[in-house]
């Protein structure tokens, strides 16, 4: 699915993998859209992916170099009252994060300074388990790997649908460093992403040059986008330059969508609209003016100041908040399916020993394989398996996934190995352990070998 051996270790742990986004220096390669369009004017190694050209594919010859996560570099004290905080309206945030450390947009934005980009396989987009809406999922939509439409006291231990900010709080600069360090055991970070220079982000109204530092602050403004912030230091959050005008829309941003989420026009394009049949048309005329199904509409498009509501799980309000999740959620589907394929290798590796087992001096070929309990224990074991692996909820409460075919065949080398190796075993012991016949009374015995002595059981 996108996660070969060589970025897994130290990629964090239940705090980080599949909860926070992930980032990956890329060597060749190129960016792919929904479709599987490929992008030839963007360099994966120096350019940002994009919101119509957001997957990553690996072709010939393309490779992760490392990847990693943003630092975690906010934590606040501050708890929350369950009932003044409100998940969709960034107002009742009020800097406080629950004691969790969460990456702040300028932590990002160091990690793409040095060439670190927010990283969804190509592969992960061809699984079984992949939904387009990944890329715009609703937030009042309950999501047990960020907590989105949960419970507020575990809201945190993911991202949450929005962006904290070091320097839209700051005034520009970046804070007071603490005493604490922002690294986490088991979670690795691009260890040049501290050296970045926060005046040339795009985002979060920085003009300090001074490099963000290893530790936590404790001061940041969370924005998420909502109209309330129109106007405020949150612009220089959610759009280019702070430009709300003009500027791109921040790629990393909760985005609000009319109706439904849906896929996001490209940055720096006009929003196309259908006509009455639901054919796209082109732009808004008399004719051409029905939002197209399956597309999302920003506020600016449709020139409507009135999105953002605090009251957005009401379904009164007509838009909706929208993240994209793909990042930490296609590693998070990825992992289900690697604890399953781990739980049906552990049975393939158990009926080998159980097959081993069978005889401590024949071999099996000798033997046969006519005990009918044995058989059935065997074919009871693959369809328990099969049942726990298949079967939902069950497999969702155990942490695994519906299996492709070939994930069960994951243990075959080593359960051939376990049966090659005790055959090979038992032949040198009978080899190396001489038989001699009583001519009198028929009677065989048997001198113990080195092999016998000490290996057998």
């Amino acid at each position: 699915y996108g996660y070969s051996p060589s970025t897994l270790p130290q990629r964090g742990n239940s705090e980080f993998w599949g909860k926070q986004p992930f980032f990956c220096k890329f060597n060749g390669g190129n960016y792919v859209n929904l479709a599987g369009e490929v992008n030839l004017e963007l360099d994966p190694g120096i350019n940002a992916p994009t919101v119509d050209y957001p997957f990553w594919f690996q072709g010939e010859s393309g490779n992760l170099e490392f990847c990693g996560y943003a630092l975690s570099n906010y934590e606040s004290n501050e708890h929350y009252e369950v009932a003044e905080f409100d998940p969709y309206d960034s107002e009742t945030y009020n800097g406080a994060t629950n004691g969790k450390s969460l990456p702040t947009i300028e932590s990002i934005q160091a990690n793409e300074q040095m060439g670190y980009f927010e990283y969804i396989p190509w592969r992960g987009r061809t699984s079984a388990f992949w939904k387009d809406s990944f890329l715009y999922h609703d937030t009042t939509q309950t999501n047990s790997a960020l907590n989105f439409g949960g419970s507020s006291a575990t809201y945190f231990t993911g991202r949450p649908a929005g962006l904290w900010s070091l320097c839209a709080f700051n005034e520009g600069s970046l804070g007071e460093e603490s005493s604490e360090s922002s690294f986490h055991r088991g979670a690795m970070h691009p260890s040049f992403a501290e050296h970045s220079t926060p005046a040339h982000f795009s985002y979060g109204g920085c003009n300090t040059t001074e490099p963000i530092g290893s530790s936590k602050y404790h001061n940041a403004l969370f924005c998420n986008g909502q109209s309330s912030e129109q106007n405020t230091e949150c612009d220089k959050v959610t759009y280019a330059n702070g430009d709300a005008e003009n500027g791109e829309y921040n790629p990393m941003q909760a985005f609000y969508c009319k109706n439904h989420c849906g896929l996001r026009f490209p940055l720096g394009t006009d929003a196309l609209y259908c006509d009455d049949n639901g054919n796209e048309c082109g732009e808004k005329t008399e004719e051409c003016n029905e939002l197209c199904s399956g597309r999302c509409y920003q506020p600016r498009d449709l020139n409507d100041d009135m999105f953002g509501s605090p009251a957005l799980n009401d379904d009164s309000n007509d838009y909706r908040q929208c993240v994209n999740i793909a990042s930490s959620e296609v590693p998070f589907e990825s992992l289900k399916h690697a604890q399953g394929a781990f739980f049906c290798s552990i049975v393939i590796t158990q009926i080998a020993g159980l097959l081993v087992c069978k005889t401590r001096w024949l071999s099996l070929t000798s033997q046969g394989m006519k005990n009918n309990f044995m058989l059935c224990g065997i074919g009871s074991e693959l369809i328990l398996a099969a049942w726990l692996t298949y079967c939902s909820p069950i497999n969702n409460g155990l942490g695994t996934r519906n299996l492709r075919l070939v994930h069960w065949f994951c243990a075959i080398p080593f359960a051939i190995l376990i049966f090659c190796f005790d055959e090979s075993r038992k032949s040198i012991m009978r080899a190396t352990s001489p038989e001699k016949m009583d001519v009198c009374t028929g009677q065989i015995t048997r001198q113990s070998g080195w092999l016998e002595r000490n290996c057998a059981y």
